[in-house]
């Protein structure tokens, strides 16, 4: 003690003096501590150990907590959140220093770390009504001690629903998330949404996805809109709703605030799907050789490599689907009207046209001349 006295206690400030022992008492804060345990090592050894310069512990910062706090304030207004999260960063040495102190001593105390932190924390939670919430927050913030910067990070906000895409030439998303790059699905929900919350950037996570010129009818399909760096987090959902729908080109429907979970679940589903395609053909369609090629593709394995459309983005795979309940709602010409039941991941183009061999069998090939698809829509998720 007489080592730690003389080298030490006039070199601490009152809150790394009491965080040192911080296990001994509880009720007090490491401030209050250190100026009990000073207070108490003066009249004890009748010396003046009051403190004197820079602490070399914490170097200054507890004593700044009032400005880096000032500082948090500043960078969270304009923000709605009522969770938050404080982290920090410190220079390694000035950490490594305050644990070989705790270790000569053979103590185990709360971190500078920890502390600093906490004392924040204390003036945001009362100057913005919210709750520490280490977990998931809606606001993250980082105080970056060693640059003297402080930096905030929005949590998203999610919105799940299902959305039916009634016009053709519409891609589900865009391929650089900013805006100006022409009509989307995620566009068509995002940009309301974002407007809405104030948010910097909006991205669409859909349970797959349909080509350009396909359209997403029936019960439609599920989706999550994520928002990142929403100034606001109260969601309007109907309001939502009614604007997206009065695009006439998408319709959403069943929103409900959602979580991260939500995306990762829905993206990772994988339901059959219902199609009412219309086939073309060079030719006048024989009416019953074409029955006997869709009843011929139902018995059978239906191998398809990775479509020629979409081998410069995808795995060059070779996957087995199968089709069932096939039927021809109507046949005049060289057209055929038809719908049927594939499991998720069917390449249906492919599968009526045969994609230059690379789906085996197809239509096509059953048929015995060329077939291709000259419109497509998606009538029913199984889910």
């Amino acid at each position: 003690m007489e080592r730690f006295r003389l080298t030490s206690v006039s070199g601490y400030c009152d809150s790394c003096l009491g965080r040192i022992f911080s296990g001994v008492s509880t009720g007090l804060t490491n401030r209050q501590r250190g100026q009990i345990l000073r207070k108490g090592l003066e009249i004890l050894l009748r010396e003046d150990l009051s403190f004197r310069g820079t602490c070399t512990i914490c170097g200054g910062l507890m004593d700044d907590i009032d400005r880096y706090s000032e500082m948090i304030l500043e960078k969270l207004e304009g923000y709605q959140f009522s969770t938050f999260k404080i982290g920090s960063t410190f220079w390694e040495e000035l950490l490594k220093h305050e644990k070989n102190i705790h270790t000569t001593l053979g103590v185990e105390s709360e971190t500078l770390k920890k502390e600093f932190n906490r004392e924040v924390g204390k003036v945001v939670s009362l100057s913005r009504n919210a709750t520490f919430e280490p977990s998931s927050p809606e606001m993250d913030v980082l105080v970056d001690t060693r640059y003297d910067s402080v930096s905030i990070r929005p949590k998203s906000v999610y919105v799940y629903g299902v959305y039916r895409k009634r016009v053709r030439g519409i891609p589900q998303t865009r391929w650089i998330h900013d805006p100006g790059n022409g009509e989307t699905v995620e566009s068509i929900i995002g940009e309301p949404l974002r407007n809405m919350l104030d948010g910097r950037k909006y991205y669409l996570h859909g349970a797959g996805r349909e080509d350009v010129d396909v359209r997403m009818l029936g019960n439609g399909r599920e989706f999550v809109i994520e928002i990142s760096e929403p100034k606001r987090r109260d969601v309007d959902l109907k309001l939502l709703r009614t604007e997206v729908n009065r695009s006439g080109k998408v319709w959403i429907a069943k929103l409900r605030s959602c979580d991260r979970d939500t995306v990762v679940r829905v993206k990772n589903s994988r339901h059959d799907k219902r199609y009412r395609v219309v086939v073309a053909s060079e030719s006048n369609i024989d009416r019953k050789r074409f029955q006997e090629a869709m009843d011929s593709i139902i018995a059978k394995d239906i191998y398809q490599r990775t479509p020629l459309r979409v081998s410069h983005r995808r795995a060059d795979l070779i996957r087995v689907r199968h089709i069932r309940d096939p039927k021809i709602l109507s046949l005049k010409g060289k057209r055929a009207r038809i719908e049927l039941t594939a499991e998720a991941g069917t390449y249906i183009k492919e599968l009526i046209s045969g994609d230059s061999g690379r789906t085996k069998p197809s239509l096509t090939s059953e048929y015995g001349d060329n077939l291709r698809v000259s419109s497509l829509d998606v009538i029913w998720i199984y889910r």
